[in-house]
């Protein structure tokens, strides 16, 4: 997701210093590593922020802007995460503006597809507890709903991205009699190597996932394993609009690959920070962010982004299951 990040902001940086700059003058882009460490979160944000930056973009996991919050406000630092999700970290006033709506948008969603759509009523969770800001607030929110909605949680069992060599043992201990389904919070590096183990012992679970693990590297990594795979997203790869497919063809031009939802977002934060970098008189970080929150509506790659007055960002979910290796839209 860093990556992700990264060249989608080299692309939108490379672009408006072709187009001239803001208000005459070239955008200076400066690149770290936060290593997805949260103790190299405030080293690396404090030298940012004594190099003279504007605004810090980033950090791409809920647990690493937790981590970075705390600095953004004592220094007036303005923080903009293109995929930050965790209510925690959303739902608060600080200096961070995220432009990925809350995961109990998504949670929402994918719990009233398995209750309305499926015959499946009991699940069974795998999360990662190494992303626990982002994983925690989701688990309580999905287990609440679910039960409401006439689901039962039967077990939930946590495991380290650092350790795959447990990931077996997590799964067969997540197995509990009754299970019909398995929901996995993780990334797109360990939703695949969870969907396999689940293979191995149980070929007929449905499996389900968050948008977190919505990437190319999911289906590619995971083959068979996660075909049938549901999970939500905000964001339609089968968008026709015009800003957004001007958009696929620049970042293919220049990567040789086609862009994702974090490098949409990645982008669109770009967008949001350049126009409001051209209408601020005093380009201060807390200039910025306040006209940011004081314009609210801002034209995305796929239509209108809405801001609140805490940073956070709403859009349209929908749901997505893997059909022959492929991301396929579902009606619901």
């Amino acid at each position: 997701m860093g990556l992700a990040v990264k060249d989608a902001v080299v692309l939108s940086v490379e672009q408006i210093n072709q187009k001239g700059g803001i208000k005459g003058r070239k955008v200076k882009l400066l690149i770290k590593d936060d290593e997805n460490d949260p103790k190299r979160v405030g080293e690396i944000d404090v030298e940012l922020i004594e190099e003279g930056v504007v605004a810090i973009v980033g950090h791409t996991t809920s647990l690493l802007t937790h981590s970075a919050l705390d600095i953004m406000n004592k220094r007036d630092m303005l923080l903009l995460s293109p995929t930050t999700s965790s209510r925690r970290v959303i739902e608060i006033d600080d200096n961070m503006i995220s432009l990925y709506p809350p995961n109990t948008l998504e949670q929402d969603i994918l719990i009233h597809y398995i209750i309305d759509e499926t015959d499946i009523r009991n699940i069974s969770i795998i999360y990662d507890s190494d992303n626990s800001v982002f994983c925690d607030s989701g688990l309580s929110y999905f287990s609440a709903l679910f039960s409401n909605k006439g689901g039962a949680i039967l077990n939930e069992t946590p495991f380290s991205s650092n350790n795959k060599g447990e990931i077996y043992e997590v799964v067969a201990d997540s197995m509990v009699e009754g299970t019909e389904g398995i929901l996995m919070i993780a990334s797109a590096v360990d939703v695949p190597l969870i969907s396999q183990q689940i293979m191995k012992i149980n070929r007929d679970l449905a499996k389900f996932s968050t948008g977190w693990a919505f990437d190319d590297n999911l289906i590619y990594n995971g083959g068979y394993a996660v075909e049938d795979l549901v999970l939500p997203l905000s964001w339609d790869y089968g968008s026709d609009s015009q800003l957004y497919n001007v958009f696929k063809r620049h970042y293919y031009e220049r990567y040789g690959k086609y862009p994702n939802y974090t490098e949409g977002f990645a982008y669109e934060t770009m967008m949001i920070l350049f126009e409001s970098l051209k209408s601020v008189e005093r380009i201060t970080p807390m200039t910025i962010r306040e006209q940011i929150l004081k314009k609210a509506d801002f034209d995305g790659l796929q239509g209108k982004i809405k801001i609140d007055g805490y940073g956070g960002t709403f859009r349209d979910v929908q749901v997505f299951k893997i059909k022959e290796g492929e991301f396929v839209r579902v009606d619901h």
